[in-house]
Formats: structure tokens, C-alpha cells, sequence
């Protein structure tokens, strides 16, 4: 109902004209909600969807398995999908050839090495000292091997008889001009392995000296200068028998020897470092100046 009161107008609603209003917009937003919640709960299900798809390819990532579950096909019962395992195995047996390889390098180099360790302080392989092997030996040791203590001088008579002198008893004593150390030095210890092929000779001056008394008095010892056991020689002659009548004596050789020449003879073997002297071949003995024949 309206009123006019002056130039106003008044509008005056009723109760019962006001409730139908309300009870129509609360009916319409009721309508409203309830179309608008199913569409939420189906754009929630489609963002949900993405992550419950992505969680079971994470678990299926590996593919390797696959390959190895192919079952054998082919006459050997192999399959064509094996290829992966025969690369792997082809390349195991590429580093097998050189392992060995390294190994062997590493073996001879570690020999070269001792080699030259062992030769720094000694003499080449296949190495001779005035003819004498001194392979592989130390100063001392080549020393030794050279002139070794205990050493004899042989002495060949007359009718094959044999006498010895011992060096130590005539104060023998050899030195060389060059220290064997020094010699040892000389050489080229990396260039061992040629040496084993090569033959190598050193010569050097050596110094030998003895005493001349204890070499005479030496001599003098031998039974080829006992008094008692030699027989000195005598010269053809006639000499007249029982009968009056002159016969020929023949000569007598004897194995009497030349002290003199005998002495020089032995020094000078032993001084040139000689081992042994033949006294018969030398002409060492008296002979008869006169022969029967």
C-alpha cells in the first residue's frame, strides 16, 4: 500500500509479502550451492589424478630387466637380445691381453733395474782380466779369483817326475797397475743385457813380486838338488881295461841341474805369472860335452 504524504511516498510491506521473497532467494542460493559443489569435487578428482598416475612410473623406470626376460630363441638358444651382455664380456676379454702385457713390462723392467744394482758394483757378464773370468765378481773377489791364497808352482824334471813350489811360502804378491775398483768403474752397468752377448777382455799391467832368498832356499828343497839323488854327467872316454887293451866308455847323462839357470828360469815363469816350467824342454841339466857316438 502506498501514501502520499506531501511529495514523499511510503511503500509499507507486509510480513506476509516479505516472506514468500525470502524464502526464494534462500531457495535459489541452496540451488546455487548445490550446483556449484559437484563441479569442485570434479575439479579436485582431475588435479589428484595426475599424481596417483605419475607414482607407478617412477617404480617402472628400469628397463634393463626386460631385455635379460626375453626367452632364448634360435638354434643355441640364444636371443638376439644379448647383445649388451657379449659387448661386456668382449670388452672384459680386450683388458685380459693387456693386463698380461703390463705385467711382463713390469717384470723385465723390475729386473733391468736389479741387474743394475747388482753390476754397479761388480764386472759385466762374459767379462775377462788378463784371460782370467771375472763375470760378475767384486773387486775383492776378482782379486782373489786371480791370484787366489794357497796357489803352487809346478815344476817338470827329467823322466817325467814332478815337483811343487807353494807360492806363500816365496812371499808371492801380485798387484794391478789399476785398481780393480777403477776397472769396475770403467764400465757401462745400464748396458748389462748387451753384455750377456758380448765378450768382453781387459788387460792390465801387474805387478808381481817374491822374495829371491825364500825362492832359492825353495829350490834348494826339491829332490831334483838333493846332493844324495843327483848324478852329475860325465863325458865319453877311453880307459883301459885288465887286459891292457883301451875301451870306449859311453857318456853318462846324469840329472844333475844348473842352479843358476834353474833359479832364473822359475823367477821369470812366476813373475810373467805363469803356472808352470819345464826344466827338460828349458835344458835346465848339465850334458856331457864329449858322446861315445
Amino acid at each position: 500500500m502506498q501514501r502520499k504524504v506531501g511529495n514523499k511516498t511510503n511503500i509499507l510491506t507486509s510480513e506476509k509479502s516479505v516472506k514468500p521473497l525470502l524464502d526464494y532467494s534462500s531457495d535459489k542460493k541452496k540451488k546455487i550451492k548445490s550446483n556449484q559443489m559437484p563441479e569442485a569435487k570434479t575439479i579436485s578428482r582431475k588435479k589428484e589424478k595426475p599424481a596417483l598416475n605419475t607414482a607407478p612410473k617412477a617404480k617402472t623406470e628400469p628397463s634393463k630387466p626386460l631385455v635379460n626376460e626375453t626367452k632364448p630363441s634360435g638354434s643355441n638358444g640364444r636371443s638376439n637380445t644379448s647383445q649388451p651382455k657379449t659387448y661386456q664380456k668382449s670388452k672384459k676379454k680386450s683388458k685380459k691381453p693387456l693386463a698380461i702385457v703390463l705385467i711382463i713390462i713390469g717384470v723385465l723392467l723390475a729386473i733391468y733395474f736389479a741387474g743394475v744394482l747388482i753390476i754397479g758394483s761388480s764386472f759385466l757378464p762374459n767379462t775377462y782380466l788378463n784371460g782370467r773370468n771375472v763375470s760378475l765378481l767384486s773387486a775383492e773377489a776378482a782379486s782373489n779369483a786371480l791370484y787366489p791364497d794357497g796357489q803352487t808352482f809346478k815344476i817338470k824334471e827329467l823322466d817325467g817326475a814332478e815337483e811343487t813350489i807353494a807360492l806363500d811360502d816365496i812371499n808371492y804378491k801380485t798387484t794391478l797397475e789399476t785398481p780393480m775398483s777403477k776397472l769396475i768403474e770403467r764400465q757401462t752397468p745400464y748396458a748389462w743385457p748387451l753384455a750377456l752377448f758380448s765378450k768382453t777382455e781387459m788387460d792390465d799391467a801387474v805387478t808381481t813380486t817374491i822374495d829371491d832368498e825364500l825362492l832359492q832356499k825353495a829350490l834348494n828343497s826339491l829332490d831334483a838338488f838333493d846332493v844324495n839323488k843327483v848324478t852329475p854327467p860325465s863325458d865319453a872316454h877311453l880307459e883301459r881295461n885288465a887286459d891292457g887293451n883301451y875301451e870306449i866308455i859311453a857318456e853318462v847323462e846324469g840329472n844333475e841341474l844348473d842352479s843358476e839357470k834353474t833359479f832364473n828360469l822359475v823367477k821369470e815363469a812366476i813373475l810373467t805369472g805363469q803356472s808352470e816350467v819345464d826344466l827338460v824342454e828349458n835344458e835346465c841339466y848339465h850334458k856331457p860335452t864329449i858322446y861315445s857316438c
